[in-house]
């Protein structure tokens, strides 16, 4: 999605929200634009409108004033949220962390893929490699596990990565309450560490072929709000850069932090296969 795209479809995403019959309305108007901002809005009205008649219908059978108040409520929540994201031309964004010696065109490359009303945005990590390429950090690949990653420049790049989110929030018509981080290798890494720490920046993570860096993640972590966090995390079983038992250790400590994730293996080394990608896209369509 673009911001042309934004600015093209804004009036038929508002008209979206006005009642059921704005809907329908809005609906033919996009028939032959297809306006991907407008698409997305009309598919957040009619599952608005429909959950209204339907939660309603159950409310009406209770003589409660407390239960309508509830549901006048919540639906009032829900509608502020879609219409005013509609008003401002906010989109759900999706930034992509490349791996160790890529750059920001290599996960970019599928973009195209993903579902159209994502803002798409893909970062560089700061330290260049020779002879081309880029990394989050530096590995020594000659020292032994644990003594091999720059922990000053992960952390480094973790504080970035943060603060160039709030920089993309500033900058583009993007939602600052939709937005998805997905990584791949390092990428998934620094994914992880940026979620773990500021977990008020972040709603969904896409976590490919990566780990849980724990030397990089604050101390004070049961303390920290991650109700909002949702993660995606996958690995090829025959992984031979990243040890599929690495991140086998990912959902028990997702689990123990009491964050919401789904973790798949698939029959491949360290890349991502198709089935891989068709089910983080899913999983992604569901959670925008």
């Amino acid at each position: 999605m673009t911001e042309e795209d934004i600015n093209n479809g804004k009036t038929i995403a508002i008209i979206s929200y006005l009642t059921i019959i704005g809907t329908l309305i809005a609906y033919f108007m996009n028939v032959e634009k297809k306006n991907t901002f407008a698409g997305f809005h009309l598919r957040q009205a009619l599952g608005l409108w429909l959950t209204y008649a339907a939660i309603g219908l159950i409310v009406s059978q209770f003589d409660s004033w407390l239960a309508s108040i509830g549901f006048y409520i919540f639906f009032a929540v829900l509608f502020i949220y879609g219409f005013g994201n509609a008003i401002s031309g906010k989109a759900p964004v999706l930034i992509m962390l490349h791996g160790y010696g890529s750059d920001e065109n290599d996960l970019f490359s599928f973009a195209n893929e993903l579902p159209k009303e994502l803002f798409i945005i893909s970062a560089k990590a700061p330290y260049s490699m020779m002879p081309f390429g880029n990394a989050w950090y530096a590995i020594n690949f000659d020292a032994e596990k644990g003594k091999w990653n720059d922990n000053e420049q992960a952390i480094k790049s973790r504080d970035l990565v943060a603060n160039f989110i709030d920089e993309v929030v500033e900058a583009y018509p993007v939602d600052k309450d939709n937005v998805t981080l997905l990584g791949f290798s390092q990428g998934t890494i620094l994914s992880y560490a940026v979620a773990l720490t500021y977990p008020e920046k972040v709603k969904n993570i896409i976590a490919l072929s990566g780990y849980i860096h724990q030397d990089i993640l604050p101390k004070n972590l049961n303390s920290k709000d991650f109700s909002n966090l949702d993660f995606y995390c996958s690995h090829g079983s025959v992984d031979q850069v990243i040890p599929v038992e690495w991140a086998r250790k990912n959902a028990p400590f997702l689990k123990s932090l009491h964050i919401k994730h789904q973790y798949s293996e698939f029959p491949v080394g360290h890349g991502v296969a198709p089935q891989n990608f068709y089910e983080f896209k899913d999983w992604l369509v569901k959670r925008i």
